[in-house]
């Protein structure tokens, strides 16, 4: 039976990584600082803070056919996680994003080049550098490595949309239920790459010791695109009520929030 570790497996991405290899038969444990409240019983559970060493290299000593890692967001974690896993794994799944493309951008392949200039957002610039590192000193250790560029991935935990909560979309739902405005950036006709998380789950654990994904990057989404019009329509339908939206012009969200237009542009959009 494959042995899979999954780093950060609590998260949408995580988890839904841990219950499609799980739901394959896969031998599968989680590191989280917190076993979660619906925890399966097909996953083990690892307790504790992946990004102190002693934890980590006692969390790794036994040995995994793959590791995923969902922590890494720089090249320093990168260089970290790397040096860690080295001769406990057999395969590296390092999980990017797809910020490190340019946006926006339609019909995009991974054989495509990526021109670092031209990715703006801090988070997918840090990101791409761990890419890098792992593209040009993975030969140096003695896993196989593969990259995973999700796009903007929901479940039962996260909808959809481009602004909301940042640890909990459904307060926007309980805007909407309570009449209350909701703010929106978005335009008509933008449609935007989305992916369920059962989809990507299954997608991740189609790589599992797949030598053909050795050394690759892949980028997944689903095969449909939406407008966020689209995707409000179907929340809409969902609560039965009518959004009370406030549409907010992109330059106003530079002026007065950069963070939060930086993860409109570069991430939702």
């Amino acid at each position: 039976m494959m042995k899979v570790l999954i780093v950060g497996g609590n998260g949408l991405i995580g988890g839904a990584i841990a219950k499609a290899s799980a739901d394959a038969g896969r031998d599968v444990y989680v590191v989280g600082r917190s076993v979660p409240a619906d925890a399966s019983s097909k996953v083990h559970y690892i307790q504790g803070n992946w990004y102190e060493d002693a934890f980590a290299a006692d969390a790794i000593k036994d040995g995994f056919d793959v590791i995923v890692d969902a922590l890494v967001f720089n090249e320093e974690q990168m260089r970290r996680t790397a040096r860690i896993v080295d001769g406990h794994c057999k395969q590296l799944i390092y999980i990017s994003t797809d910020s490190v493309y340019e946006h926006p951008a339609s019909d995009l392949s991974e054989d495509q080049p990526i021109c670092d200039e031209n990715v703006k957002w801090k988070y997918g610039i840090d990101k791409r550098k761990a890419e890098l590192y792992l593209q040009m000193h993975g030969g140096e250790y003695s896993f196989s490595w593969t990259i995973i560029r999700p796009t903007v991935t929901f479940g039962l935990t996260r909808i959809p949309v481009g602004f909301a909560g940042k640890r909990n979309t459904f307060d926007l739902c309980a805007r909407m239920l309570a009449d209350k405005p909701v703010i929106r950036f978005d335009d008509s006709k933008t449609k935007h790459a989305m992916c369920h998380d059962s989809i990507f789950g299954a997608a991740v654990d189609a790589l599992f010791m797949n030598e053909s994904a050795f050394g690759k990057a892949y980028h997944i989404s689903d095969d449909e695109a939406y407008t966020y019009g689209e995707v409000f329509e179907a929340i809409e339908i969902a609560l039965g009520c009518e959004g009370k939206f406030v549409f907010l012009p992109p330059d106003v969200l530079k002026k007065d929030y950069p963070e939060l237009y930086e993860d409109m542009i570069y991430d939702k959009n």
